[in-house]
């Protein structure tokens, strides 16, 4: 094998030294850059491969074993700088969490439940508290993991012994810390999903009691403690989505009719948030409406005989109204609306045959025409104080005749095709030209051809050698001397060489 390569290298050689300098620059030149081309190629293929964490939080220990089954599987991994995460191709990490999980794997790092799985006689009560407590603390600390944003998390639970009286009593706080995969982090509402869930996964757990911060010290979890302020906040929230809803649906309406960009619109709305209760009771005396009528009669002696009396009483109910008005907390009183919309764009021929353009101011009828959109858009009510502003302002550049609002998106798609197609060309050129290489260097080793280039070669020193007789020496003795000068540096030609020459004989 050791002199077949030989053989091979001083053939390679023996190419190279017959070529000239251009011919060198040039080979050279394309080794090169098929070197660069499979490098690319290789490392294109690395970064395509798309990676999932396999396991995050883990310790030193954990991450070398893992490391270690990963490189004697040859699969390939990515390990974080901290060296606490590692990440896999996305289609082998569920078969590797399987597997390595049958083999014990990770033997240490958060561990929740399974901290029970072995029974241990003799332990003491409070001891076996203190692994539940643990084994909580890691279950929630997995299950905070889970979040797609959350790339680590530690909880640390605080759960007092219970107190003989009520009044003595500690209650149950929890300590959370958040690591978030790069620059991500959780909105308010998920934050708030996050402390509901923790506290409803301790007894006794109350949300207030419930701290979270990130791993640069930033505290995550509203405050409680001001109930004002965190009325304020989420009314702070209501106004915004409604701002923000009421801005979309003028800015759609205005994208429909003039074309995406070509409008700014903010919304500013005054919401009441006072809640009245009234009762009022209104009379009417003029529709009244008899309830009861009541008649007795009485007889009694008088000096013309017996005489009868008729008493009676009648009763009426006067009209009323009752009218019971609540009105809830949140109803807009008042509403502002700002637009600024992007003067038209004109074109016409000037005197050469070129397109020019421009920007026109709006007439008065279409400014008109905008703000009636407006107005329908937010449920404009001029009782209430409502306004609309509407103002026309030069935005930018004139688009050019031809070029639609995705004009610059299908330039850029263009642009990366056209960059594809121009690496694939590169790359089959480069493949071609190497498969050229190894074409030519295999017909420079063919046996018969390298005989025929020695034939020529002797040809060629015959007539030297007839120029060369006055020397002293015959025209064999020539040949063979220029023969084994200029087959020293490969047995394998020279012996073919002087096959070629005795068979001239």
């Amino acid at each position: 094998m050791f002199e077949m390569f030989n053989s091979i290298l001083s053939r390679l050689k023996h190419i190279w030294d017959s070529m000239n300098m251009n011919q060198k620059v040039i080979s050279g030149g394309i080794l090169v850059a098929l070197v660069i081309t499979f490098a690319y190629l290789f490392t294109l293929r690395t970064t395509l491969i798309d990676y999932s964490p396999l396991y995050s939080g883990l310790d030193a220990k954990s991450a070398s074993e893992i490391v270690s089954r990963l490189e004697q599987q040859k699969i390939p991994y990515k390990l974080s700088p901290d060296g606490t995460t590692i990440e896999v191709p996305r289609d082998k990490a569920t078969s590797l969490q399987i597997n390595l999980a049958a083999d014990g794997l990770p033997s240490t790092g958060i561990v929740g439940f399974e901290l029970l799985d072995t029974t241990q006689f003799g332990i003491s009560e409070r001891l076996q508290e203190v692994n539940i407590q643990r084994a909580l603390q890691g279950e929630l600390s997995k299950a905070l993991m889970s979040f797609d944003p959350v790339e680590w998390s530690n909880v640390n639970l605080s759960i007092p012994e219970p107190a003989l009286f009520t009044e003595m009593e500690q209650p149950t706080t929890a300590a959370v810390i958040l690591k978030f995969k790069g620059s991500r982090g959780l909105s308010q509402k998920q934050i708030e999903g996050l402390t509901n869930f923790i506290s409803s996964a301790v007894p006794g757990l109350d949300p207030r009691n419930v701290a979270i911060v990130d791993t640069k010290g930033n505290t995550l979890t509203p405050t409680y403690q001001d109930e004002g302020a965190l009325l304020s906040s989420t009314q702070w929230d209501v106004k915004m989505q409604i701002d923000h809803y009421l801005a979309n649906e003028v800015k759609r309406m205005l994208d429909g009719a003039f074309g995406p960009g070509k409008s700014l619109v903010t919304v500013n709305t005054q919401l009441d948030w006072d809640r009245i209760e009234r009762s009022t009771t209104s009379y009417d005396n003029l529709a009244s409406a008899m309830v009861s009528e009541e008649r007795e009669t009485e007889t009694e002696p008088t000096p013309d005989g017996i005489g009868e009396y008729e008493r009676s009483s009648v009763n009426y109910e006067t009209g009323q109204i009752v009218e019971n008005f609540v009105k809830n907390p949140g109803d807009i009183s008042r509403l502002s609306v700002s637009v600024f919309i992007d003067k038209h764009d004109s074109t016409w021929t000037d005197a050469e045959g070129d397109t020019q353009s421009t920007k026109v101011s709006w007439s008065e009828a279409k400014l008109a025409s905008i703000v009636s959109i407006v107005e329908k858009s937010v449920g404009f009510d001029s009782q209430r104080g409502d306004t609309v502003e509407v103002v026309e302002s030069e935005f930018g550049a004139v688009m050019p005749a031809g070029v639609g609002a995705g004009g610059i998106a299908m330039g850029a798609t263009i642009i990366e095709s056209v960059r594809a197609i121009v690496m694939g060309l590169a790359i089959i050129a480069a493949i071609g030209v190497f498969f050229l290489i190894m074409r030519s260097i295999t017909q420079s080793l063919d046996p018969s051809k390298m005989a025929i280039k020695a034939e020529k070669e002797l040809k060629k020193t015959a007539i030297l050698t007839e120029e060369e007789e006055e020397g002293g020496e015959s025209e064999r003795e020539i040949m063979v001397r220029k023969i084994t000068k200029a087959s020293v540096g490969d047995p394998e030609i020279a012996a073919k060489t002087l096959k070629a020459f005795f068979k001239m004989d």
